[in-house]
């Protein structure tokens, strides 16, 4: 358990993790920053036991900087490890159909009925069972040996998260926080005992729409252009669902009305930005509808788990009419 006097890196106390952290540094140092992406080598998984694999890393000449040639490591990687994601295997989701009875009774809008049903089925590119592998050698892997299917949220996110099935408890902090103005400053109006009570649920509805983080196309993350991808412009789903979730469940007609064209942007860019490039996306840009989101330390991911699940959810709750259009 951390507390906030902790401080310095994390250390592993797994030896794999150790050794694929010090795999991960070399490569860093060998290939450079560029396209470099640090998941990709703790995602790795052993041919031989660690032991083994260890000792021919350490018998690798090294240059003075501890960085080794790009033939040696990447001849090294490929006899002695297996690709990133090979300890997943595809699955079909249990009981999948691909029009569930009752599926988005409120969405009449034929083109939007079609484009939901595709989202739908997006769920079986993106169910994984862990490989038996795994199961039979779990100390070649970091992988969780899981014995049930599972749902990952897609691209180089190959396994699952705790935050691809949200989670259901808030705790808010209140030393040391920064004072400027973000998304994540309302989702408290997604737990009953805020949304519950009307007064405030008034003062924050008004708070949202004088912050200037509802945008064209969704909520901004925050107000601040810093290249970082938690931040503006770019917007993410499980905030969106967060917010108007908690102002739905509200009972103010208001809010709920807030709530509805928040959702109603929301589910534009994305239909938007899907016909574009055929992939439901990890983030958007909110400043334009249909527009990626960018910045941050890897390119933008494609699935995508929890934009799948929020456009659903919010075709479920608000529906969709035949004459209201879904384009930009």
């Amino acid at each position: 358990m951390c507390s906030q006097s902790d401080s310095g890196p994390v250390v592993p106390t797994t030896p794999l993790i150790a050794f694929l952290e010090r795999l991960q540094l070399t490569a860093l140092k060998t290939f450079g920053s560029t396209n470099f992406d640090p998941k990709t080598y703790v995602d790795l998984s052993l041919k031989f036991t660690l032991s083994k694999t260890q000792l021919a890393f350490d018998n690798l000449p090294k240059s003075s900087n501890g960085s080794v040639s790009a033939t040696d490591l990447n001849g090294f990687i490929e006899s002695f490890l297996n690709a990133a994601g090979e300890d997943l295997v595809d699955a079909e989701p249990p009981n999948f159909v691909p029009e569930p009875k009752g599926f988005l009774p409120a969405v009449v809008n034929p083109v939007v009925r079609e484009w939901a049903l595709e989202v739908h089925s997006l769920w079986k590119n993106l169910s994984r069972r862990v490989d038996e592998g795994v199961l039979e050698h779990p100390e070649l892997h970091t992988l969780l040996p899981l014995s049930k299917p599972v749902v990952i949220p897609g691209s180089r996110f190959r396994e699952v998260y705790y935050w691809d099935s949200y989670w259901d408890g808030y705790k808010w902090v209140a030393s040391n926080q920064n004072r400027n103005i973000f998304a994540s400053n309302f989702i408290p109006i997604s737990v009953k005992l805020f949304n519950s009570d009307l007064k405030l649920v008034e003062k924050v509805r008004q708070s949202l729409q004088r912050s200037g983080l509802i945008r064209a196309a969704g909520i901004a993350t925050s107000l601040t252009n810093s290249g970082q991808q938690w931040d503006f412009p770019n917007g993410w789903a499980p905030l969106q669902h967060l917010i108007v979730e908690g102002l739905v469940k509200s009972g103010s007609k208001e809010a709920k009305s807030l709530a509805k064209d928040i959702a109603v942007s929301w589910i534009r860019t994305n239909y938007v930005a899907y016909k574009k490039t055929s992939f439901m996306q990890e983030k958007y840009d909110v400043e334009k509808c249909g527009e990626l989101g960018g910045g941050g330390e890897y390119i933008p991911q494609k699935g995508f788990g929890w934009s799948n699940g929020v456009v659903l959810a919010f075709l479920e709750e608000f529906g969709w009419p035949k004459d209201l259009k879904i384009d930009c």
